[in-house]
C-alpha cells in the first residue's frame, strides 16, 4: 500500500547483490514488450534504489475504496489482482 499516491504496488524487487539484480533486470528487458503484453503497458522495470530492481505496477485506488489501516477488501484484492 503507497499511500502517498493512494495505490497499491504489485511488485517483483530484486534486493539482493548490485550484480545479481542487474543481471536478473537485463534477463527481464529483454523480455519486457512480452511481460507488458501480459500485464499491461504499466508493468515497468525500474533501478529503485542504488542496488534494487523492480518490476512493478501501480493500481491507484479510488477514494471510497481507500482504507489503508485495514486489510484490503476481496473485492479490491481480485480488482488489483
Amino acid at each position: 500500500m503507497r499511500r502517498k499516491t493512494r495505490s497499491i504496488e504489485v511488485g517483483l524487487h530484486f534486493e539482493g547483490e548490485r550484480e545479481r539484480n542487474e543481471r536478473w533486470a537485463e534477463l527481464l528487458a529483454e523480455r519486457l514488450v512480452g511481460i507488458q503484453s501480459q500485464l499491461g503497458p504499466t508493468a515497468e522495470l525500474e533501478q529503485w534504489t542504488r542496488e534494487s530492481i523492480r518490476l512493478h505496477e501501480q493500481h491507484v485506488v479510488n477514494k471510497d475504496e481507500w482504507k489503508p489501516k485495514r486489510d484490503l477488501t476481496r473485492e479490491l484484492a481480485h480488482r488489483v489482482a
